[in-house]
């Protein structure tokens, strides 16, 4: 194989890589997870994830204040209660499935 024949090969697989990707994300948003509160299930491409975040204040001399990444949740559209997924890492692992993404800070 000469060196086109590769880079088209390459050009190939990679428009297969975001297909397959993009494949992987559809299934994995028609997984349905089930609410702590009311048990209703939903799919995850039909919820919003919520990413927490907290803050640290300055301290010290050197010390600068910053943001911390805290847990998922997400809002049962049912009895619109928050999920915690702290202890839910199966369902953690699926964010980039959700309808969308919004980051909550508190200070």
């Amino acid at each position: 194989m000469n060196t086109k024949q590769i880079q088209d090969k390459l050009k190939a697989l990679s428009k297969e890589e975001v297909t397959l990707l993009d494949e992987l994300k559809l299934a994995r948003g028609r997984k349905l997870i089930s609410c702590h509160f009311c048990s209703k299930r939903s799919k995850v491409s039909n919820l919003t994830y919520i990413q927490t975040h907290w803050y640290t204040p300055p301290h010290g001399c050197m010390g600068g204040d910053y943001w911390n990444m805290g847990e998922g949740q997400y809002e049962c559209p049912h009895c619109e209660r928050i999920n915690r997924l702290y202890d839910r890492k199966n369902i953690e692992k699926l964010k980039y499935s959700f309808k969308k993404e919004v980051d909550i800070h508190e200070k």
